[in-house]
């Protein structure tokens, strides 16, 4: 049983990201903008220079980041 220091619905941010990547591992371009820490106007910025994470455009249009395209780009960024 939790304790009430440790709620139930308290999770790692490991576990969090397991879960991620199992059940919804694409994100849209403002939930990569969040995980990456950046605006929605660098991502846009980053795909017109082809410089930032991979990402896809769905045939509706819809642009679409895989989360491990996302931390690749993350571990390549050398800043």
């Amino acid at each position: 049983m939790y304790s009430a220091a440790h709620p139930a619905w308290c999770i790692t941010k490991q576990r969090f990201l397991a879960l991620v990547r199992k059940h919804r591992p694409w994100f849209v371009p403002r939930e990569a903008a969040a995980y990456l820490h950046v605006s929605i106007r660098t991502l846009e910025s980053w795909r017109a220079l082809g410089t930032g994470s991979a990402f896809t455009k769905r045939k509706n249009g819809f642009i679409r980041y895989h989360i491990d395209g996302v931390d690749a780009f993350m571990a390549a960024d050398p800043h």
